[in-house]
C-alpha cells in the first residue's frame, strides 16, 4: 500500500508516532485528500476526523499550554472540540488554532498505525536506495 492512498486518518496515525500533531497538520492532510474542496469541506472533514479519531480512543486531544511542562489532555473532549470548532472555522483567518489543539496518541493508536507505518518505512526506503 502506498502511502499517498492512505486516507488522512491513516496519515494522521503515522504522524502521532513522531510526536504530537497539531490541528494544522490534520486540517493539511485533509486538505491534501482533495485539494479542490472548498474550505467548509476541509473543516468538516478535519472536525469529523478529530472526533473520530478521539472517540475511537486512537488520540487524546490536548493542549501544551505555556505555562505546563508537557501535553495536557483536555478533561472535557466535547467541550475542548466546541472550542476547536469555533476558533477553526469561525476565526480561521487569525491562524491561532492552527497550534493551540494537539492529538496525543494512545498505545491503541500506536498499534493501529503500525502497519501503516511499516508500510510507510518500506516505501520510503524503497525510494532511498533508487
Amino acid at each position: 500500500m502506498a502511502y499517498e492512498s492512505f486516507t488522512p486518518g491513516q496519515k494522521v496515525l503515522i504522524e502521532g508516532m513522531g510526536d504530537w500533531v497539531e490541528l494544522a497538520l490534520v486540517h493539511w492532510h485533509v486538505q491534501q485528500s482533495d485539494p479542490k474542496a472548498p474550505l467548509s469541506t476541509v473543516q468538516r472533514n478535519t472536525l469529523t476526523l478529530i472526533r473520530s479519531l478521539t472517540d475511537d480512543g486512537l488520540f487524546e486531544l490536548g493542549s501544551y499550554p505555556p505555562s505546563a511542562s508537557g501535553f495536557v489532555r483536555a478533561s472535557d473532549t466535547e467541550g475542548a472540540l466546541g472550542q476547536i470548532a469555533d476558533a477553526y472555522v469561525n476565526h480561521f483567518a487569525d491562524g491561532e488554532w492552527e497550534r493551540k489543539w494537539l492529538l496525543n496518541i494512545t498505545p491503541k493508536g500506536e498499534q493501529m498505525a503500525q502497519p501503516f507505518m511499516e508500510a510507510y518505512r518500506r516505501e520510503w526506503d524503497a525510494q532511498s536506495s533508487e
